[in-house]
Formats: C-alpha cells, sequence, structure tokens
C-alpha cells in the first residue's frame, strides 16, 4: 500500500469518527447550548496546547471553546477571532465552566 493510499485510507476513517452524533454542552449565558463532537483532529488541538504549554490559561479556556464548539448544525459556534473577545467580555468562572465541560 502506498503512503498515499494509506493517508487517504486514515482520512477516511477520521471522517467516519467525526461524522457522529453530536453531544450538548448548556451554555446558558450564551442565550443557548453549544455541541460538541467526540473525536477532533490533532491540528485543532495545537493552537489549544501551545496556550496551556506558556501558561496562558484564560486563552486555552477561549480557544477550547472558540475551536470545538458547533451549533447544533455541526457548523462551528466561533470564530478564531472571537477569542480576544471571549476573554475580555466573558466571566472567567464561566470561560472555565464552559472550556472544561467541552
Amino acid at each position: 500500500m502506498s503512503a498515499k493510499d494509506r493517508l487517504a485510507a486514515l482520512e477516511a476513517d477520521f471522517k467516519g469518527k467525526i461524522s457522529g452524533d453530536l453531544i450538548e454542552i448548556p451554555f446558558p449565558e450564551s442565550g443557548s447550548s453549544v455541541f460538541v463532537r467526540g473525536k477532533c483532529s490533532a491540528f485543532k488541538k495545537q493552537p489549544v496546547l501551545q496556550a496551556a504549554a506558556s501558561n496562558q490559561f484564560d486563552k486555552f479556556n477561549a480557544l477550547m471553546i472558540v475551536q470545538f464548539a458547533l451549533e447544533e448544525d455541526g457548523k462551528p459556534a466561533f470564530k478564531i477571532g472571537h477569542v480576544d473577545a471571549l476573554i475580555k467580555k466573558m466571566d472567567s468562572v464561566v470561560l472555565e465552566r464552559v472550556a472544561n465541560e467541552i
């Protein structure tokens, strides 16, 4: 099996895993819930882990929400540009709670 075929098989396997059911996370402070999938790519985890490694805990929590929170239809609930707004405008206790639930 070629590397290209192996990568295609891995991609197909991962796509199958992330197409599963959404898990609801209550987020009443935002006016509704957000949803998450049980799986994610290493690419999406990287900025979150970098924030944790540099002890930027508010940024870590905001990135958890931005990277993984979804609308009920599976579309992203936030964009990467919302990280600073979440840090500045959200109660840090709520930010941490939602990130922990994700």
